[in-house]
């Protein structure tokens, strides 16, 4: 008689996660677990390490050490620098000319962040499609953050968050076990609008 050998082959997709929370929080889809209903949903300030970390700093000009230039009065097309391709089909104006490199232009219109704003200020004087410390507004996590902080927390009657206009928003990278109790809060009171 043959006897077959069964070998399992088990894949663990929390891997790298160490802690236990975490862990537990990855793999709710899998599991029954009531350890959410203990957890506080409501959502913390973040630290300053947390607006820090993983963002590019920005090294801005002091206004007295550059000139404005006044494009209008120039006696000479402007050149402008895009890897935006709205722009690059769109602008036709016979004022503005296209150009390949950055060393060469007026305008920088990027979709690539720049950081290093005294050097383009007090070098270059060019001139581009930002503003110093915008990623506050047009990163989500950010603008979410900047928007809790003109309310106060989550009822816990209705479990809506204030502002009415912003919808309850929570970072999966760093608020998921928040999520999660405060999915289950809401599945257990049957709110789901």
């Amino acid at each position: 008689m043959n006897a077959i050998h069964i070998k399992l082959v088990t894949v663990n997709y929390v891997c790298r996660t160490q802690d236990e929370l975490i862990r537990c929080s990855k793999l709710v889809s899998w599991t029954v677990d009531d350890l959410f209903d203990n957890i506080v949903y409501q959502q913390a300030e973040s630290s300053q390490q947390y607006f820090n970390t993983g963002r590019a700093s920005e090294k801005l000009p002091s206004s007295e050490t550059y000139s404005m230039v006044d494009l209008t009065k120039l006696n000479r097309t402007i050149n402008v620098f895009t890897d935006v391709e709205l722009v690059r089909d769109n602008l036709i104006d016979k004022r503005f000319q296209l150009v390949e490199y950055l060393s060469d232009v007026d305008i920088i219109f990027t979709r690539k962040h720049l950081n290093d704003l005294t050097n383009l200020c007090e070098n270059t004087q060019q001139f581009i499609n930002q503003h110093p410390f915008e990623n506050i507004i047009n990163i989500k996590d950010l603008l979410a953050i900047i928007c809790r902080r003109t309310s106060s927390s989550i009822d816990k009657e209705t479990l809506q968050s204030y502002s009415l206009w912003l919808p309850t928003t929570f970072n999966l990278n760093h608020e998921l076990p928040e999520f999660i109790s405060y999915f289950h809060h809401r599945e257990k009171s049957a709110i789901f609008s």
